[in-house]
């Protein structure tokens, strides 16, 4: 059996006893700085995974809405189109009507026959019709 040597602990070199600490306790602080980064460096990516998540489902949301306001937009388009058509027809036959009248002040004791009124009353309802329709409202 080999001879073993006893060594006095209080013989070791102080000064080596503290560079060994001294690099202990470096490596332990590097680890644990390293581990503490991973873990921070996570819950970092985490909060952006979730952040970028919630500005998708925001922007799906705006989409939508812009996608269902050009579809209403689109659907009360083609319907002014088809009501300028008939104002268009309207206001041809009030014009044609209104284009022979005579232009002769009526009498003061004057009243218009029934026909007339009719006519008359036509072409107001006509022309409200179209102030309702395509007013400053819409």
């Amino acid at each position: 059996m080999p001879e073993r040597i006893n060594v006095n602990p209080l013989s070791i070199n102080p000064l080596i006893l503290l560079v060994g600490i001294a690099a202990a306790m470096s490596i332990g602080f590097g680890g644990g700085w390293t581990a503490n980064g991973w873990r921070l460096g996570a819950k970092i990516a985490d909060v952006k995974a979730e952040r970028s998540n919630e500005i998708a489902i925001q922007n799906k949301e705006v989409l939508d809405d812009f996608v269902a306001t050009a579809k209403k937009i689109r659907e009360q388009a083609d319907g002014a189109n088809a009501d300028f058509s008939e104002l268009a027809k309207d206001l041809t036959a009030i014009r044609k009507e209104f284009k022979d009248a005579n232009a002769k002040p009526l009498p003061v004791d004057c009243h218009p026959d029934a026909p007339r009124v009719r006519k008359l009353t036509n072409a107001i309802d006509a022309v409200d019709h179209a102030i309702a329709r395509h007013g400053p409202s819409d």
